[in-house]
């Protein structure tokens, strides 16, 4: 019941679906260049190769298209290849929806961060994610599709990602269809759930581009400013690269050198 889109996701998609129930999970190979399918298929999971993309299609929603054709399950989660899910949180998600009778649910997992970047300057990515959204005004667009339930026969009712596979934030358009047919979809915030690796950048690329999927004119001072912040996100993200990777060579050169001795000792 699980579809996991993946591109050149070696060394992350083998941990992905061990997480996950055995024999639960489909992942379709988006034309990877590495060894993503081997890993997975080396994990558990069922393997398909996404078909050539539909007119206008954009990968992930042609991905998702194919893993959800095969399967026949009440329920399906859509997840990203960098998360990570503890035990029983699939059955949890599920019933959750199930009691709340919530047709498409976004599960917010706990952040991860691998790097000293990435943990230094995420809290910006996240605020320049949230403040290219108004979860008031508009739920939609505070649907994130890292972790997607959705229910079977309202998922097809919309038209599946079929519906939405011209869009880059196929999440937010997919809520907004489910809003437009008066389904019911929500976003809840489970860090006990599971982990997802965050990249900084990815949160400032994706408040661009919702920004400019809701037809902001590419004049506007708006959209200038979040241009200029994920372009800024972007050198601070190298500059502390650059930084921590100098500071690791300073430390192992002055362990492997030892510490002169003092003169007339």
């Amino acid at each position: 019941m699980v579809v996991i889109p993946a591109r050149n996701e070696a060394g992350s998609i083998g941990v992905a679906v061990r997480s996950l129930p055995p024999d639960s999970v489909i992942v379709v190979d988006d034309f990877s260049d590495d060894k993503t399918a081997d890993e997975a298929r080396d994990a558990g999971a069922g393997v398909l190769s996404a078909p050539p993309p539909l007119d206008g299609a954009v990968g992930k929603s042609n991905a998702c298209i194919e893993g959800a054709r095969v399967l026949t399950s009440r329920w399906i989660l859509f997840a990203d290849a960098d998360t990570r899910f503890k035990p029983g949180a699939v059955e949890a998600m599920v019933a959750a929806a199930d009691a709340r009778q919530i047709d498409f649910l976004s599960v917010y997992l706990k952040p991860e961060f691998k790097t000293l970047s990435e943990s230094a300057i995420a809290p910006y990515g996240v605020a320049l994610y949230f403040c290219g959204i108004d979860a008031r005004a508009n739920p939609a667009s505070a649907f994130n599709g890292q972790c997607v339930l959705v229910k079977r026969d309202a998922y097809e009712f919309v038209g599946g990602h079929r519906a939405v596979r011209g869009y880059v934030c196929e999440d937010v358009k997919m809520a907004a269809l489910a809003q437009r047919h008066r389904l019911k979809f929500a976003t809840a915030r489970a860090p006990k759930l599971g982990s997802v690796r965050i990249h900084p950048s990815d949160f400032a690329r994706n408040a661009v581009l919702q920004l400019a999927e809701t037809h902001l004119r590419p004049e506007s001072r708006v959209f200038d400013r979040f241009s200029a912040l994920e372009l800024r996100l972007a050198e601070i993200e190298a500059a502390l690269k650059h930084n921590s990777e100098m500071l690791r060579a300073l430390l192992k050169d002055s362990v492997a050198r030892p510490p002169e001795r003092a003169r007339g000792a």
